[in-house]
């Protein structure tokens, strides 16, 4: 994934521990309830409106969460972790609270057999849902959802994860994942060296197919062409593209860093 930065610089464009019963983990020593007593009270009418979003969130809302929503919620926990004893660390104990009851039901399915729910959980510890971002815990329930119960979109997302540590093994998972499903054939197309196949995905709209196709023919493409398919990538939804890929980044900071630079660049070829 992050050989395709090299790519626009080179054309000179400018185990799931989820339902533990204290919060020591995140917050310190100092911020500890019980996440069961905490989870049965009701959220408060005088709240604000985020702090209403986050503490009457459901199943679905919870696996859309934003990453900014996160961080959002992690900057108002502030004040808790400095002084417990602040009367708005109830209100930030009852919504963490029904988070963590709605994480431990994920994982508890992941364990029966449901395959989505091993991708929510993956992608949770992906995105800093619940915790600080933990590759090792994401990669255990996309291994579960793909070598178990053969998810091709857990394959895809575990072949993210080992894309730049063992690109051949990745490979053989990416392959996997779009045997299984063609709509999870992204990451194939993004390792894939065939010349006349990823041309062929990028005519077809496949913003990766159109990425490799530019790193893997830097050295004979002219700056004609390579500038009308960066202009094509450019007219891609780059964060919704991305956001498919987040896991074959380290950290969530990297990942943004990466997508950023992609997005600043199309903007100043805008301005030409």
């Amino acid at each position: 994934m992050k050989k395709f930065l090299i790519v626009l610089a080179l054309f000179g464009v400018a185990e799931f521990a989820l339902a533990e019963k204290t919060a020591n983990n995140v917050f310190g020593t100092e911020f500890e309830f019980d996440i069961d007593e905490y989870a049965n009270k009701p959220c408060g009418e005088d709240w604000s409106e985020f702090e209403k979003k986050m503490c009457n969130m459901d199943r679905n809302s919870f696996t859309q969460m934003t990453h900014d929503d996160t961080k959002n919620w992690y900057e108002a926990f502030q004040p808790c972790v400095e002084n417990s004893d602040e009367k708005v660390c109830e209100r930030h104990k009852i919504s963490w609270s029904k988070h963590r009851k709605i994480a431990a039901q994920i994982v508890a399915e992941c364990e029966q057999g449901n395959a989505d729910s091993c991708y929510d959980v993956g992608r949770d510890m992906i995105t800093e849902i619940h915790n600080h971002r933990d590759n090792r815990a994401a990669k255990i329930a996309f291994e579960v959802g793909c070598s178990i119960y053969n998810s091709a979109k857990n394959c895809e997302q575990l072949g993210f994860m080992l894309s730049d540590a063992d690109e051949e093994n990745a490979k053989a998972i990416f392959a996997k994942a779009c045997d299984l499903d063609k709509n999870y054939c992204v990451g194939k197309i993004m390792l894939d060296d065939n010349i006349s196949v990823l041309k062929t995905e990028c005519e077809n709209d496949n913003m990766f197919g159109c990425l490799s196709y530019l790193t893997y023919t830097k050295e004979t493409i002219t700056l004609h062409e390579a500038n009308q398919i960066i202009d094509k990538v450019c007219k891609f939804d780059i964060d919704k593209e991305f956001e498919r890929s987040r896991a074959s980044f380290d950290t969530n900071d990297e990942f943004e860093s990466y997508k950023n630079y992609f997005k600043n660049t199309c903007k100043k070829r805008e301005k030409k």
